[in-house]
């Protein structure tokens, strides 16, 4: 099995727990191991990515409280690219993707060649790869993930989570918490 480095974990809470939970996140990146955290919608309500796995961190943060439902935990593949720097006022958003059989290096491959990703991710697990991609409007970004993304041979479905322009956050190299506004 490859060596790992970060997780991705996907988190489900409770109904009206999410300010709340991202909050805890933020106030307590260390012990999560949070190197930053974004809210979704859809199907899962946070994305976060962690040096613990996301049974470890649901377990700890309802130690006092009931606030998250499930957390998925994506373990992201030694060697793949990723990006540090985000970019002001652009939009992003993230796809988890099931390839066919033995195509996600293939997939990962081309997700490479498309102007507008900035990460991606080989992954273990429900989804085959993670990836991320940004653009300056959101037409763009509907482009990106409809035509360019969605269209690459070898994918078998796509999740879009498209992260919400509030409350996210982000610890940079030396621990200190950026609040991130994705959209102003």
């Amino acid at each position: 099995m490859p060596e790992t480095n970060e997780n991705f974990i996907l988190i489900s809470t409770y109904p009206g727990e999410e300010s709340y939970t991202l909050s805890l996140f933020m106030n307590n990146a260390a012990k999560y191991g949070i190197k930053r955290a974004f809210p979704v919608g859809i199907v899962y309500d946070i994305v976060a990515e962690s040096t613990l796995k996301g049974l470890d961190i649901r377990l700890e943060a309802n130690r006092d409280k009931d606030i998250i439902a499930s957390a998925l935990t994506l373990p992201e593949i030694k060697g793949c690219r990723f990006k540090k720097k985000e970019k002001p006022n652009f939009f992003n958003s993230s796809s988890l993707i099931n390839t066919d059989i033995g195509e996600e290096k293939i997939v990962v491959k081309k997700l490479k060649k498309i102007k507008g990703v900035t990460e991606d991710h080989s992954t273990y697990g429900i989804y085959d790869v993670y990836t991320k991609f940004e653009a300056k409007t959101p037409e763009k970004l509907k482009e990106i993930y409809d035509h360019k993304i969605r269209g690459i041979a070898g994918i078998r479905s796509t999740l879009e989570l498209k992260i919400i322009n509030d409350g996210g956050f982000i610890v940079d190299e030396k621990g200190r918490i950026k609040k991130y506004p994705l959209i102003q």
